[in-house]
């Protein structure tokens, strides 16, 4: 599982994500783990083609294209939808210690 904390503000939150008791029903429909036993344990968001993509990275993304959720799209070549990237935007916001470490580095790298 994921470490998780809840911000100031937040509900509170599991201290790890899980798809199956996520409250937020976008992110517990877009926002899966991967296998148990696989290298990482990123949180991924599935295109319609069935590819993975580690959600720091849609964030990523996201951030990179000005939080213009067509242009994200058009970056995924549409495998990801504007529900999903949403959910991905949820998911930023109800859990940066997973996210924002990824984004951070990156925008900063």
């Amino acid at each position: 599982m994921a470490k998780m904390s809840a911000g100031a503000g937040q509900a509170a939150r599991p201290r790890y994500f899980d798809p199956d008791v996520e409250v937020d029903p976008l992110i517990r429909r877009h926002i899966t783990l991967p296998p148990f036993g696989s290298g990482k344990n990123d949180p991924l968001v599935t295109g319609a083609s069935g590819q993975t993509y580690p959600v720091w990275a849609v964030y990523l993304n996201y951030v990179s294209a000005n939080r213009d959720v067509a242009r994200t799209m058009w970056n995924y070549g549409d495998d990801l939808n504007a529900e999903q990237i949403e959910a991905v935007r949820r998911f930023a916001l109800a859990y940066p210690d997973v996210v924002m470490p990824h984004v951070t580095a990156a925008l900063n790298g």
